[in-house]
């Protein structure tokens, strides 16, 4: 709950700054390394969240996507959203992101 609330904070004390960092310094070789490590450290905080909920074959996966899932959603909330329902924004993406976690936990694999 804590981390898509720290996020959507940063976002909107800085809205252009935060786009640029997520959205445009990605693609410029001489930011990569900044964000793949603020990337690598979300990733890391992520997976030792993670870990007592899934298995370690999907671990590593499943940070990653917790990560992106949070970033994409604020970046898009950022966008199209309003601030007056931040909270709910915050609580839905949370909620949702619980579920697919829960999902990921209990499953057992192609059948």
């Amino acid at each position: 709950g804590v981390a898509t609330a720290v996020l959507l904070a940063a976002g909107r004390a800085d809205t252009d700054g935060f786009r640029v960092l997520w959205r445009h310094a990605v693609h410029e070789r001489e930011f990569l390394d900044v964000v793949e490590g603020v990337r690598g450290s979300a990733v890391a905080c992520a997976r030792a969240g993670l870990e007592s909920w899934t298995p370690g074959d999907a671990l590593d996966w499943a940070a990653r996507a917790v990560v992106g899932y949070q970033l994409e959603s604020v970046l898009t909330w950022l966008e199209y959203g309003q601030v007056e329902h931040d909270e709910r924004f915050v609580r839905a993406t949370d909620a949702a992101l619980s579920a697919g976690v829960r999902a990921w936990s209990t499953d057992q694999g192609p059948t």
